[in-house]
């Protein structure tokens, strides 16, 4: 949607849940949960 409405581009991080679209679309690999991370 690219606006956070939808939670569609959310990943997990050690803060909670980001949303690309808002927070992103750039991350510290080291604060992704890669582990939790659905494709």
């Amino acid at each position: 949607c690219g606006v956070g409405a939808c939670y569609g581009c959310s990943i997990p991080t050690k803060q909670g849940v980001k949303r690309v679209c808002l927070d992103g679309p750039v991350f510290n690999l080291d604060e992704v949960l890669l582990e939790e991370v659905r494709l």
